[in-house]
Parts: C-alpha cells; structure tokens; sequence
C-alpha cells in the first residue's frame, strides 16, 4: 500500500482549500445571478397578455379577478382574502425555480400581507409576500395542524429595504438540491430546507388588491457554459 506524508504546512493548506471550497458550494445559491435565463427550462409562462391560461376570471360580490393592459389584476371585495390560482405541475426532484413581479394597488390595513403561494392544495400551502410597511414574510399553513397551529412561520413579518412599496416587486423562489432559496428583487433574503408540496396550485392572495406582471415556473440545469 502506498504511503503518503503530508507536511504539516500542505495539510493547513489542504484544509483550508477544503473549508472554502465547502463555504463556496454552502452559499454561492444565494447570488440571484448564479441562475441565468440559459440555466433555465421552462415549465410555465404568462405575461397576461391572453385569457388561454386558466385563471377563473371572475367578478362578483367577493372577487374581482381580470386581465387588463397585460396585468393580473385581483381585488378582494370583502376585506377577506381572494385568492387567483391554477394548477401548474412541477416534478420536485429536479431543482426549480418560481418567479413573480406584483405590486400592491390597494390596502385595507398596512399590516396585511399580499402573497404568492406555491405548492398548495386545499389542506395546505406555502406563501411568500409583503405589506405597505415594506415588511416580508414566509409561512406555512397546514390544516391537518390543531386550531392554533395551522400557520408555520419561517420568516415572520420582518422590515425590508429591498421592498418597494410603491411599485413592482420580484419575488423568487428557488429550490436547489435539498435547500429553498428565497430573493426579493434579486436580493437574497433567506434559506430553508425544502419541504414536500401539498398540491401543485400556485397563485397569489390579497385582502386589498394587486397587480401581477408575470409568472414564470422553470426548471434549473446549470451550463458550465
């Protein structure tokens, strides 16, 4: 067998080498431009131009959801939150990413929250949004919890300067081996595990009203060039 010695010098320096190469691979997810758009296979895209995707347009006395000047508008009627969503299949084993631009048009309180959600059915959901005090949040509800225990908060709502409340915001979700990977306009906010999806829905929810400029699903594979 053969042996090799290692100086103490090369072993600090191989463990070293080691640790960043480590470090690199730990948080290099966390650059939004580490994903370009030749990274990227898409699953699903609209820009609003078209009714063809099936957003249940609708307008009665609790909801208003329509395509106008190539937005998703939505506007709870009631104060209660409305909800557009359909369903989008992605194969969660393969890495991915969800992508949005809204914009808050109304409010009926500061401290409520406009959201994305993703991964939903009508036992649970995953959501990411922000209010008009420029504060994000990410949770999760699951209704097989007890009463009191039905939301899991991730990121409670937490103050931004990456938040522009008075124009569009991009929210990204990216899901890279086993971690999620969250940004708001391409800034890095937080990263968690990866958690199974309880349905395939994705969508957005208000108790004011929104604006929703695009939503984009793709796949990620990354080109060494």
């Amino acid at each position: 067998m053969l042996n090799i010695k290692i100086k103490p010098m090369e072993k600090k320096i191989m463990i070293i080498f080691v640790f960043n190469l480590v470090s690199l691979l730990g948080f290099s997810q966390s650059n939004y431009n580490d994903y370009t758009k030749k990274d990227t296979i898409g699953i699903f895209l609209d820009e609003f131009v078209t009714t063809e995707k099936n957003w249940n347009i609708r307008d009665n006395k609790y909801t208003m959801l329509q395509l106008s000047n190539s937005q998703l508008l939505l506007k709870s009627k009631d104060r209660r939150p409305s909800r557009g969503e359909q369903d989008i299949k992605i194969n969660t084993s393969k890495d991915f990413e969800i992508e949005t631009k809204l914009k808050i048009l109304s409010i009926n309180n500061p401290k409520d929250g406009h959201y994305m959600l993703w991964g939903a059915n009508d036992k649970g959901n995953f959501m990411i949004g922000f209010n008009f005090k420029n504060e994000y949040t990410i949770f999760k509800w699951n209704d097989k919890q007890r009463k009191d225990h039905k939301i899991t908060d991730f990121v409670n709502f937490t103050y931004s300067s990456y938040i522009n409340k008075d124009d569009y915001n991009k929210l990204t979700i990216r899901k890279v081996g086993d971690y999620y990977y969250y940004f708001i306009n391409e800034n890095f906010i937080y990263k968690m595990p990866f958690e199974k999806f309880f349905g395939n829905t994705i969508g957005f929810q208000s108790a004011g009203s929104i604006s929703v400029d695009f939503l984009r699903v793709s796949y990620l594979e990354k080109k060494n060039n």
